[in-house]
């Protein structure tokens, strides 16, 4: 789910509102735990996910073998088409949105987007670093699952597909 990685569905609830009765999803981030294995954290809030626009949202299936591969080239080479002279503030909704509308090929080309923004600037702020590292880690979690490689053993072919994207845009 978005920037929340791996959601377990952990019921489905209605509640009155004002406008009638709305059911949605209850959904609670899952950890990974190592070994292949992920865990819901207790002290993790529910995340509350209208039923009827949940897509939109941002929930979607976890990535498959083929969408993973996929994912991998278009680390390396796909098109950057993300607006540069935006503040930080809006460029964060485009990323944000871009995830929630394209899925795990949005977060790659988001991941891609903010490796290259680091890449050219001497000093990247905090912010986006941070940002950066979040969809980072959801993105290479999801790959190394679907793909069952560590996401240590995964990590250098990511990081040579980022490379030779900022050679490609050099």
């Amino acid at each position: 789910y978005g920037l929340h990685g791996k959601c377990l569905i952990t019921s489905i609830e209605t509640k009155n509102l004002p406008m009638g009765p709305v059911s949605f999803y209850q959904i609670k981030s899952l950890k990974n735990t190592g070994l292949g294995r992920a865990a819901i954290n207790p002290k993790d809030p529910s995340i509350l996910i209208p039923v009827e626009n949940a897509r939109e949202k941002g929930l979607r299936p976890l990535v498959g073998r083929e969408e993973a591969e996929s994912i991998l080239k278009l680390l390396e080479s796909g098109a950057d088409d993300f607006e540069a002279k935006v503040t930080w503030i809006t460029k964060q909704k485009i990323l944000e949105d871009t995830i929630r509308k394209e899925g795990a090929i949005g977060l790659a080309r988001v991941v891609a987007h903010l490796y290259v923004i680091i890449k050219r600037d001497p000093v990247p702020p905090t912010i986006v670093l941070k940002y950066y590292d979040s969809v980072y880690r959801i993105l290479s979690r999801e790959l190394s699952e679907t793909l069952g490689i560590a996401p240590k053993l995964l990590e250098p072919t990511i990081q040579k597909a980022l490379k030779n994207r900022l050679a490609q845009e050099n």
